[in-house]
């Protein structure tokens, strides 16, 4: 949030922050590759306008308007290879478990 967000709104009353200036500060983020930050940082200002509005200052959460704004990361699963998989049966069954077989 440091270097993310506080440069751009940090100044910047509650009252005075609005969607559009979000989702810039979002898209800078996603931008530089780091989209997982991205969703994370949306999450927390949320976090910091619901506080706002329980102590009454301010009276919506533009952040929360903003999900699904930037799209989700892509996940990416890494299949074990026969050999990978063969070394690590090895590494297994060479480790004593004394509670199998109870």
């Amino acid at each position: 949030m440091e270097n993310d967000v506080f440069p751009w709104l940090g100044k910047r009353p509650i009252t005075a922050i609005d969607a559009p200036e979000i989702l810039i500060v979002l898209k800078r983020i996603d931008g530089r590759g780091a989209r997982h930050t991205a969703h994370k940082v949306r999450s927390k200002i949320s976090l910091v306008f619901r506080f706002g509005i329980k102590e009454g200052l301010c009276k919506s959460d533009p952040a929360r308007d903003l999900v699904g704004a930037i799209p989700s990361p892509k996940t990416t699963h890494f299949a074990l290879t026969r050999v990978r998989l063969r070394s690590c049966a090895f590494v297994t069954s060479a480790v004593p478990s004394p509670n199998l077989g109870q």
